[in-house]
């Protein structure tokens, strides 16, 4: 950090991607000798689109969000922990989703306590591009 600080580049290589996140905001990704990506980690997500995202979102009335959640033409599956309070959804249109899913909130209650991308970090980014 303080070379990089001082203007210079530094070069890691780690199989730790969650490491490597929080030192950089630039990277690049190989795998067995392949170019996958580089960028920002934000660009690099941004180039999954095709790609469903994954949301966990804990509620204190999880089945009945679920249940209103069913229908959204963005969600592509939706699972039920209600043991936990938690609803993990995935979506074709994040942004559409966190939108919508304020705005449904605001109306209804449902008692949410926390929302997680939960796959949009770089280890999961990383599994989508070597399948």
């Amino acid at each position: 950090r303080d070379l990089a600080a001082g203007g210079m580049n530094v070069i890691v290589s780690s199989h730790v991607l969650h490491e490597v996140q929080g030192l950089t905001e630039e990277i690049v990704l190989l795998h067995r000798g392949r170019l996958l990506a580089q960028g920002t980690v934000s660009e690099v997500r941004e180039l999954l689109t095709r790609f469903p995202r994954k949301i966990e979102i804990h509620a204190r009335d999880a089945r009945r969000l679920a249940g209103d959640l069913v229908p959204w033409p963005d969600v592509r599956s939706l699972a039920i922990a209600e043991d936990r309070g938690l609803v993990t959804v995935e979506t074709a249109d994040v942004d559409g989703f966190h939108r919508n899913l304020t705005e449904l909130a605001a109306r209804d209650g449902y008692g949410i306590r926390g929302l997680e991308s939960v796959d949009a970090g770089l280890e999961a980014v990383f599994d989508y591009l070597v399948e």
